[in-house]
């Protein structure tokens, strides 16, 4: 049945580009405006977002960020912080409830597309114009990097999990996001892009520009900017070392992600002690991905 809907998949690609579940973008949704001590409920929200390793602390940051954008709307860079926010609820802490890690991608996404349209010539061309944002982001500059940068990543776990239609649907999208982040920082988030581009090549069927061989190459590159970040190593044992079926560099990985220490990276520690979670879930699983794949691009395709 999945080969069959990759067959399907592909002879419709060009039929199913401008379709897919549609989304809410940021700049639509409606801001309430209220009163308040601005500077007081920043340090609340930083104080909450420092204890992120625990969820509920996570959400109390995420309200008071989202209390502090009520107050002043013209803040991109605490936009930005929401986006990531929601990202990191979702992917860390909502593992195994699709629906919910639907909601929170989403809002993440949305978060990160009122960052960008803080800026008035993005806003101009998205709401007057009716640009795509792919097609915006000419008219911004390095510092919205965070935004564009987690509201590709969201966008891309939301298709991913809303099925394959919608990831056609938005490839593209993510893709170009993703270049322009690229371009303007290769470094940021510790060997960001990169590490997804070694994702992307891992995980894209040959007739869409998945590489292999270029799929270590960016992964060893995100490792070279960022070494001691654990994340990129469960990802490349998650895509490549699956796609090529190298189960000896699975495992390798995955041992190292579990031996670090997670307060190496201390500005991220709740974000390494979640790599390391995934890292254990995933060796528990080594002889079902392993033993039961017949075609590795099979299963690959299907989580893409």
């Amino acid at each position: 049945m999945k080969s069959l809907k990759w067959c399907i998949a592909g002879a419709l690609a060009v039929v199913v580009s401008g379709c897919g579940a549609s989304r809410v973008q940021g700049w639509e949704v409606d801001q309430k405006r209220v009163e308040g001590n601005l500077a007081q409920v920043l340090a609340d929200a930083e104080a909450a977002w420092i204890s992120r390793e625990d969820p509920e602390k996570l959400k109390e940051a995420i309200s008071l960020y989202e209390q502090a954008i009520a107050i002043n709307p013209n803040q991109p860079e605490i936009m930005a912080r929401i986006a990531r926010a929601y990202y990191f609820l979702s992917d860390g802490y909502t593992r195994g409830d699709q629906d919910e890690q639907i909601r929170l991608y989403d809002l993440a996404a949305q978060w990160g597309e009122r960052a960008m349209a803080t800026n008035f010539e993005f806003a101009k061309l998205v709401r007057d114009e009716g640009k795509n944002i792919e097609d915006a982001l000419s008219a911004l500059d390095e510092s919205y990097v965070p935004a564009v940068y987690w509201t590709a990543s969201a966008i891309g776990k939301w298709a991913r999990l809303k099925g394959f239609t919608t990831l056609l649907a938005q490839k593209n999208r993510v893709k170009k996001l993703m270049e322009w982040v690229t371009e303007k920082d290769p470094d940021y988030f510790y060997g960001g892009p990169p590490r997804y581009w070694g994702a992307y090549y891992s995980i894209a069927p040959s007739f869409a520009g998945g590489d292999v061989e270029l799929a270590r190459q960016k992964y060893e590159e995100s490792l070279k900017i960022a070494p001691d970040y654990l994340g990129t190593k469960v990802l490349m044992a998650d895509t490549y070392a699956t796609k090529v079926q190298d189960r000896d560099l699975y495992v390798k990985l995955l041992t190292e992600v579990l031996e670090a220490d997670p307060t190496v990276l201390p500005d991220i520690v709740p974000e390494q002690k979640v790599e390391q979670d995934k890292a254990k879930d995933m060796l528990e699983e080594v002889d079902d991905r392993f033993a039961s794949l017949s075609t590795p691009q099979v299963r690959i395709a299907s989580n893409w």
